[in-house]
């Protein structure tokens, strides 16, 4: 009888461990593709407007503490 409980011990300790790789596994790659598809979209939009990547750019540097061109 004690066998059987630490064999089910065991198993539980295993089935447990590999959940947690598995789900692990699965959040990162969940948030790699967030940000993949995240950059692409700010690439689109810089790609179809171009006024905004300016006005990015300056409102970074003003961020950042130097002056933007005018």
């Amino acid at each position: 009888m004690t066998i059987d409980v630490v064999n089910q011990f065991m198993d539980m300790i295993i089935r447990g461990t590999l959940f947690g790789i598995c789900t692990g596994l699965c959040l990162i790659g969940i948030a790699f593709i967030w940000s993949w598809f995240f950059s692409v979209a700010k690439r689109a939009i810089f790609y179809l407007f171009p006024g905004v990547k300016t006005w990015y750019d300056n409102r970074k540097k003003r961020d950042d503490g130097e002056r933007p061109h005018r």
